[in-house]
């Protein structure tokens, strides 16, 4: 069932372009709203070529972008779409020779319902094609791989070990940079005079920066939100808001449904004191965090998530090493 499945999706990245077709034919039905092409010049092949962009939601409700380069003399040289769903995310890139015969093309998919992600990657001579391989994840972490057979015009079993061997595709425990917002209970170490703990809440969103041929971005941007409220041995009690913004790497799978990340972030931290019910002092610091997120798939929509920050604030020419521990769920989407 398995290697059926593997079939079916390496034959649906295919088709993906048929797929492309019958849907522009829907939007003059009013059944998918498509946006204006969007032209502009682009040097890739040289001077005078031209990118186009597309976008689009199709009856089903799923977002596509495509993306047409075009050298100076009008033959497309790349072509990619990148569909996002309820049900499942796929990619296709395609690249042509300067007579617009393809030379490569290279799909992705991740199912939302069992987590299965697939790859594939092809080489083309006169459209014909000489070379494939097609990869196939389960929500297990076990690896399936099938391969083109020239001869025959078919994919079929081959060995799983020579994943490495591939130009191109993504380390077994690449898992991209997750849309993303996360929300828990937080509390920072505060480095003070008086040593003392604050408690509060934590919020952050992430968006992956995907570049063009990328099978999974590498890179996100990420944004926190943090408040927390405490008191020291003096009966000194600190309200502190903390906003920061920065970039997510690429995570990385660690075991089976758990992932491992690291991110950096910057911003301000504005910390109010009182005393007896008065306030005493009110400062706002620059702010870094610098940490990891580590967690455990719960569904293919959320997880449980921890993280853990080297979070110091300086002002004033002061500097307080804080350490911060946060815990919650993170929502995919």
């Amino acid at each position: 069932m398995f290697r059926l499945r593997i079939a079916t999706t390496v034959c649906c990245l295919g088709m993906l372009g048929v797929a492309t077709t019958a849907s522009a034919r829907i939007a003059g039905t009013g059944q998918t709203q498509k946006s204006p092409p969007e032209v502009k010049p682009d040097n890739t092949y040289g001077e005078g070529g031209t990118r186009t962009t597309t976008f689009e939601i199709n009856e089903s409700g799923s977002r596509i972008t495509h993306v047409e380069l075009k050298d100076k003399s009008g033959v497309v040289r790349e072509f990619h779409r990148v569909t996002s769903g309820s049900e499942a995310d796929t990619t296709m890139h395609e690249w042509f020779d300067d007579k617009g015969k393809k030379t490569q093309e290279n799909g992705t998919s991740q199912s939302h319902k069992d987590g299965e992600r697939i790859w594939t990657q092809s080489t083309w001579k006169d459209d014909k094609q000489l070379t494939g391989d097609s990869w196939a994840k389960d929500a297990d972490g076990n690896w399936k791989h099938d391969k083109f057979n020239p001869a025959t015009g078919k994919y079929e079993p081959a060995s799983a070990d020579d994943l490495p061997k591939i130009p191109g595709l993504p380390r077994p425990d690449d898992l991209g940079v997750p849309r993303n917002l996360t929300l828990g209970g937080s509390f920072i170490f505060e480095n003070s005079f008086n040593g003392f703990i604050t408690y509060g809440i934590d919020a952050s969103y992430t968006h992956p920066i995907a570049r063009t041929g990328d099978s999974q971005p590498e890179f996100g941007f990420m944004a926190d939100l943090q408040w927390t409220h405490g008191s020291d041995d003096a009966d000194v009690s600190y309200s502190k808001l903390q906003a920061m913004g920065g970039l997510a790497w690429c995570e990385r799978e660690w075991r089976r449904g758990m992932y491992f990340g690291a991110h950096v972030l910057a911003g301000i931290s504005q910390v109010r004191s009182e005393y007896n019910g008065m306030v005493s002092d009110s400062a706002t610091s620059f702010a870094l965090a610098a940490g990891f997120d580590a967690g455990k798939r719960v569904t293919d929509r959320y997880d449980v998530n921890v993280r853990v920050d080297y979070n110091p604030t300086m002002g004033n020419g002061d500097v307080r090493n804080n350490i911060r521990l946060a815990a919650g769920l993170r929502f995919r989407f």
